[in-house]
């Protein structure tokens, strides 16, 4: 482990493309009369909101992008979530930004296509499929259908009813329609099994060293949070899985650069959509709690972690425990 000064200077003819987003940004958001949103004039949000707070919006995504330019060309592994400090920007100039980071040693990646993780196989019942049937026909019917046992589904339901609460042509076309449903479940199933196992399995076998300061901190950043408990073997617990998240975030950094992936705005975009349904808020007060917090190169990293996971997984060899190639 080892800790760099690291400076960047952004010529500002590139520096424009942020800087441009940023315009683009405000001009979704704004509301003004005689001008359809996304396509109100730059001189007219600088006078409604400024020409400093599109700078100031164009810097916060700029610098995660940069400084992640940065790390590739000089291949350097960050630990830790770094802060920055920008030097005072002048309008129609370079953008210069500096930190201090700490930087984590190379390891060595297996062949992927060489791994095979085995998953236990499948089997879906006529019990299965009548079960999610009975559920299935209560929503259409509550009054009709509600308290009908699986197993007498079929002796109570018929084609008619089907046509008539739903745009299934048969009972059997619904019994298809939920049959597939549950093979697309159990393959989701699959592939969170494979992943979980595949990361498991690279942990175990490379070695992967942390930072004991880094993990100290976290362990009591974390244990700060949490005064009630104070006990020895919750501070184990905490630090275990502390060393496990660390860990797994370097591996997958070290297979997002070794393999060039690169994410888009779709796919953040995709991101905080996702993330905001599980906070029930919108993905702009998302995205604007974190640009606030300074959390928008770790959500970009988070991102780059979850596609270079997919990736790995794409070139590992699954079966399942009949000896039968899982397709993800």
């Amino acid at each position: 482990m080892s800790s760099i000064h690291l400076q960047i200077s952004v010529p500002y003819n590139e520096f424009q493309v942020h800087i441009k987003k940023a315009y683009a940004k405000a001009s979704s958001r704004l509301n003004i009369a005689g001008f359809r949103k996304g396509k109100i004039p730059e001189q007219m949000i600088d006078l409604r909101i400024g020409r400093n707070q599109i700078l100031n919006d164009a810097i916060s995504t700029a610098i995660p992008d940069f400084f992640g330019k940065a790390l590739v060309e000089k291949s350097l592994f960050v630990i830790g979530n770094p802060s920055f400090r920008v030097n005072t920007y002048k309008d129609g100039e370079r953008l210069e930004f500096e930190t201090q980071i700490s930087v984590r040693p190379a390891i060595d990646l297996p062949d992927f296509s060489g791994i095979e993780i085995q998953v236990p196989s499948f089997q879906i019942s006529d019990s299965d499929v009548d079960s999610n049937l009975a559920s299935v026909l209560s929503s259409f019917d509550e009054k009709n259908a509600s308290g009908i046992e699986p197993e007498n589904i079929q002796e109570r339901m018929n084609d008619d009813f089907v046509r008539s609460y739903s745009n299934f042509t048969s009972l059997e076309d619904l019994k298809s329609k939920i049959y597939q449903g549950l093979q697309v479940e159990k393959l989701i199933q699959q592939g969170s099994l494979a992943r979980d196992l595949l990361i498991t399995k690279l942990l175990n076998e490379l070695e992967i060293p942390l930072p004991e300061d880094l993990i100290e901190k976290e362990v009591m950043d974390h244990l700060s949070r949490e005064p009630e408990h104070d006990s020895e073997d919750h501070r184990i617990e905490v630090e275990n899985e502390i060393r496990l998240s660390l860990k797994t975030d370097y591996l997958l950094d070290v297979i997002s650069r070794a393999n060039r992936i690169e994410i888009n705005d779709a796919e953040i975009n995709d991101y905080l959509v996702k993330a905001a349904q599980r906070f029930a808020i919108s993905p702009q007060d998302l995205m604007t709690q974190l640009e606030k917090a300074g959390q928008i190169q770790p959500l970009m990293a988070e991102v780059a972690r979850s596609k270079a996971l997919a990736f790995a997984l794409s070139q590992v060899l699954i079966v399942d425990s009949d000896g039968q190639v899982i397709r993800l």
